[in-house]
């Protein structure tokens, strides 16, 4: 067996054994079977929110949130009504994920318009 051969072999070892790697890098926490069972039933967007929610806290505890995670909370959120929330969340992404500024940008404008519009009909009530 010539050198060249050799080392065929071991870098074909190496590349094989980085493929059987078990462990992901960033954790999702089901999240794709909970998108798709809100995006079958809209109304199961508290049920989704609260696998969002526990996704992320079980990420953080590893340091693995998956990219758009955070982002994804906070939209639910907002859909819920909790701008003040969702604000927390689209900074955090931002924040843990700096290529999303621009995006989270415009989601903070979103919330921060949803808050002062609740904020305006709440005092406009009294």
């Amino acid at each position: 067996m010539n050198l060249r051969t050799l080392l065929l072999c071991v870098a074909v070892a190496v590349l094989a054994g980085g493929c059987a790697s078990n462990k992901e890098m960033y954790y999702w926490g089901g999240y794709e079977n909970a998108l798709y069972k809100y995006y079958k039933d809209a109304d199961k967007l508290e049920q989704y929110t609260k696998t969002l929610g526990r996704a992320i806290a079980s990420g953080e505890r590893s340091n693995r949130v998956a990219p758009g995670l955070y982002a994804e909370y906070g939209y639910a959120l907002l859909t819920m009504g909790d701008a003040t929330q969702a604000l927390h969340y689209f900074e955090l992404e931002k924040k843990t994920w700096p290529e999303s500024t621009h995006l989270m940008n415009v989601m903070i404008k979103s919330a921060n318009s949803a808050t002062s519009s609740s904020t305006t009909s709440e005092g406009g009530s009294q």
